[in-house]
């Protein structure tokens, strides 16, 4: 595999490690960092690219399913989906600075694509948390596995 190719897997594999149903791409990152052949600083930026670009692909499937605020159930449901809304733009919204937290922080990018997060609310959350997440993985060598 050329380095081409490898920095090509690593992008694409930070990007689907940021979608709902997730594998995890610490592997990869970590395994990139090891060898000596590949530079720290790329593997840092396109790991990061790809998992913003992952959690933005959650914002737009959140967008997508606005259309459930127009079924019966959320009609009926609407003073509360109204209190949810709030909640989440006044408190909740701040959990997107742990959206590197796969399980738990893929299904926060979606609910805020649902819940009509501004893009650049949600970039700057997202952004930020990533990339204090890569810094300690590639960059300081902590071994988040493990923390976690």
């Amino acid at each position: 595999m050329s380095i081409i190719e490898s920095y090509s897997f690593l992008f694409f594999d930070s990007f689907f490690s940021a979608l709902i149903l997730t594998p995890h791409s610490e592997m990869v990152v970590r395994l990139m960092t090891i060898f000596p052949n590949y530079n720290i600083y790329l593997v840092f930026a396109l790991a990061l690219m790809g998992s913003v670009c992952g959690s933005l692909a959650n914002w737009q499937i959140g967008k997508y399913f606005l259309f459930l605020h127009k079924t019966d159930f959320f009609q009926r449901k609407a003073k509360e989906m109204m209190m949810a809304e709030q909640k989440w733009h006044k408190f909740l919204v701040y959990v997107l600075l742990f959206s590197w937290l796969g399980a738990v922080g893929n299904p926060f990018t979606t609910l805020a694509g649902f819940f009509r997060t501004k893009i650049k609310k949600f970039l700057l959350l997202v952004v930020a948390g990533k990339i204090f997440y890569y810094y300690l993985l590639v960059l300081c060598d902590v071994d988040l596995l493990q923390l976690l």
